[in-house]
């Protein structure tokens, strides 16, 4: 099987832009999520995220399905070790983070992260994993920084908020 894998891989990574972004928007209809009815940009930039990262395009939809519902859909696992009333003060002190940035880039989200964890004296890892899981509902995914760029200021604000009334 982990030779299949890899075929798939560089199948898709061969694949023209426009082929596999047809064979993605395929998959997400498929799981039930409207990604034609975003913006193109938008969706090519969160396409652009799971090319070089699945290894089958059934994948596609639980890699990121995510930017393309409204809700954030938890995996219990996730949920369960990584929005915990402990980390509840370190997400609203980097949502505040958030919240104050000018420009909401991936270097400066990672900036702010870091400066963030220094400030309470914690490591990134404990900021890192509640962001995520609060964003994405899962433990796994693109780059974190990236996909928050592509979600948005606002967009992360809510999900961070939605994930705090949980907590």
């Amino acid at each position: 099987m982990p030779k299949l894998d890899w075929l798939n891989f560089e199948h898709i990574r061969a694949l023209p832009t426009d082929d596999f972004k047809s064979q993605a928007l395929g998959q997400l209809k498929d799981a039930g999520l409207d990604a034609a009815s975003r913006d193109a940009g938008f969706t090519d930039t969160a396409l652009a995220l799971c090319t070089d990262k699945i290894k089958n395009l059934n994948d596609v939809a639980g890699y990121i399905g995510f930017f393309f519902r409204d809700e954030v859909v938890l995996d219990a696992e996730a949920a369960a070790q990584a929005l915990t009333p402990e980390n509840k003060p370190h997400l609203a002190a980097l949502r505040e983070a958030y919240a104050g940035l000018a420009t909401f880039d991936a270097d400066s989200l990672m900036e702010s992260l870091k400066a963030t964890a220094a400030a309470r004296e914690v490591k990134n890892k404990v900021l890192v994993m509640p962001a995520r899981v609060a964003c994405t509902g899962s433990k796994v995914g693109p780059s974190l920084y990236h996909l928050m760029e592509v979600l948005g200021q606002a967009e992360v604000l809510k999900r961070f908020d939605a994930a705090l009334a949980r907590m």
